[in-house]
């Protein structure tokens, strides 16, 4: 069994392929149109996967992406309808900070760019895996064969946190929070409001901790160097 993962429609695209479920090839687009966080479909990484002839793209059995279309359709509209008319700002361009509304119609602009690049050749199955669900199969990856999960997100398809149990070979969700309630987009505000661009958060979390560590070594240093009381 072939599986191929491809993430588009959104920042940091790739894709990632399995056979008999082991990882052969994980591909960030950005490492190739060198465009950081890119959301440019990845077609440089599927030239990458298939054009050397080791592999085909007739013989992925199925193809992933990582967001529950139902799930999002549903909390989208939720979201713009919900609270009328002021929920209607939700579609302005200065709503879509992180992530382009687009996204709502994945699974269409998926098979179009795979149709034209791979003129000719069927499109294997889409397989549409819940947003939340797709950060927790890090268990899998886990030494553990029991774990609880925590998925503390921007966005997902219909909430911001979630919790799962993870055992063997499943996951099961339990708990999830609602939509809005982001902590990670606290961090994005934050990290604007200093002046660092969207998908920096990583960059400020980094520079936290240097920070801390600067004022720890600052302080060794003073006592070190104070002159002695007489």
């Amino acid at each position: 069994m072939k599986i191929l993962g491809i993430v588009t429609e959104t920042h940091d695209t790739g894709i990632a392929l399995l056979e008999d479920g082991l990882p052969v090839l994980v591909i960030e687009e950005e490492r190739l149109n060198r465009q950081k966080h890119t959301s440019d479909f990845p077609t440089l990484a599927l030239v990458q996967a298939f054009a050397a002839g080791e592999r085909s793209f007739v013989h992925v059995d199925v193809i992933t992406t990582p967001w529950d279309m139902s799930r999002l359709r549903r909390t989208v509209l939720k979201a713009v309808f919900g609270r009328l008319p002021g929920s209607l700002s939700l579609v302005l361009p200065s709503a879509e900070t992180t992530q382009e509304r687009g996204i709502i119609f994945l699974n269409f602009w998926l098979w179009c760019n795979l149709k034209l690049q791979f003129r000719g050749l069927s499109i294997p199955k889409i397989v549409n895996v819940g947003h939340h669900e797709s950060h927790a199969a890090i268990f899998f990856a886990s030494p553990f064969e029991e774990a609880s999960i925590l998925v503390i997100d921007g966005y997902g398809d219909d909430a911001a946190t979630s919790t799962f149990t993870g055992a063997g070979n499943r996951i099961e969700r339990h708990w999830h929070g609602r939509f809005f309630d982001s902590i990670g987009m606290i961090y994005t505000l934050v990290t604007r409001y200093l002046g660092f661009q969207v998908f920096e958060e990583g960059t400020v979390m980094a520079l936290a901790a240097c920070t801390a560590r600067g004022k720890a070594s600052f302080a060794n240093f003073a006592s070190v160097t104070a002159p002695s009381a007489i």
